[in-house]
């Protein structure tokens, strides 16, 4: 009930079931994949120090390294990150990154967070880089599906033509989409 009332922005009432909460702790903890939260007596701790939010925490090196980027990205949820995939795309435009899963996640963050042009940046990128045609194709047609949702329906449908150039036969899931 906690988390819940962090995210309507009820703190003082968030902060009350956190304590309620302590008195029930047997010690053993609690996961919760989707949101990538373990709860915990030291996890509970920190809620009473600083609210829950779905976005996650990360802190970016003012000059990070191409792998110290790629390792952020790895750990980031694959929605709802609001600012940081902005941020990380930043500093990573400046880098040789030659990853395409970092590409791509990057990218459906960056989409995710409605920084559509920066997306449209990440994801051309990764077609540049993509060695299969599958992520050629993927990159593709999500660029198609962004100029659609522009209004740009001739735009897109150019995307859409040339991601059919590079159907491998195959699919991509985006299971974070359904």
């Amino acid at each position: 009930m906690g988390l819940l009332q962090d995210l309507r922005g009820k703190r003082a009432r968030a902060l009350a079931n956190y304590r309620e909460a302590l008195k029930y702790d047997i010690g053993k903890p609690m996961g919760h994949s989707y949101l990538r939260i373990r709860i915990d007596r030291p996890w509970l701790e920190e809620r009473l120090k600083a609210p829950f939010a779905v976005e996650s925490t990360v802190k970016i090196p003012a000059q990070p390294t191409p792998d110290q980027l790629i390792r952020i990205i790895d750990d980031l949820n694959w929605t709802r990150e609001g600012k940081t995939p902005f941020l990380i795309f930043e500093k990573a435009k400046t880098l040789t990154i030659s990853d395409h899963n970092f590409w791509m996640k990057l990218g459906l963050l960056l989409f995710d967070s409605g920084a559509y042009p920066q997306f449209f940046s990440t994801f051309e990128k990764l077609f540049a880089l993509a060695l299969s045609e599958l992520i050629k194709f993927t990159a593709l047609v999500w660029m198609g599906q962004l100029m659609d949702l522009q209004g740009q329906r001739e735009k897109a449908i150019g995307f859409y033509r040339k991601a059919l150039e590079h159907d491998p036969g195959t699919a991509m899931t985006h299971s974070q989409y359904g």
